[in-house]
């Protein structure tokens, strides 16, 4: 399930990502567009967004990634973090697992909904290929649009 869902962990360090990154010759300025370093408010800099957190990949429709959401594995408020919204990624626009799920809701004629990424997760492990989650707390008419497509 980790590898069908991309699943991952970004390191604790404040920045790991950031310094990788680097060394692949990206820039700062490319990794805070796409959500995933934070502009440092005293200073100068970044910080990795999602450090010491289980990753969510949240893929497009072409199972392409598009954004992220980190759940801390600990204590850590907050429990969900997720990517902004970029041009790339609307929240409200898609479904996490949808990019999966999709040929399932197909031929079953039939979506399950589920609150979150571990929900959706647990439920594929569990033979429902037909899960998506809504990603956050409200289902909006354009994710009602996606299932019945």
């Amino acid at each position: 399930m980790a590898r069908r869902f991309d699943l991952g962990y970004a390191p604790e360090g404040w920045d790991a990502l950031l310094t990788f990154m680097r060394g692949e010759k990206v820039g700062e300025e490319v990794l805070e567009r796409a959500g995933l370093v934070v502009p440092r408010q005293h200073g100068g800099g970044f910080y990795d967004r999602f450090r010491g957190r289980l990753l969510f990949a949240i893929r497009d429709l072409q199972g392409r990634v598009v954004a992220f959401g980190g759940r801390a594995l600990g204590d850590e408020s907050p429990k969900y973090l997720n990517s902004p919204e970029t041009p790339l990624y609307s929240k409200g626009q898609m479904l996490y697992g949808m990019d999966l799920a999709r040929e399932a809701i197909r031929t079953q004629n039939r979506a399950l909904l589920v609150e979150g990424y571990l929900d959706c997760v647990t439920a594929h492990q569990y033979g429902f290929a037909e899960t998506v989650a809504a990603l956050g707390t409200a289902f909006t008419p354009a994710q009602l649009a996606l299932l019945r497509r």
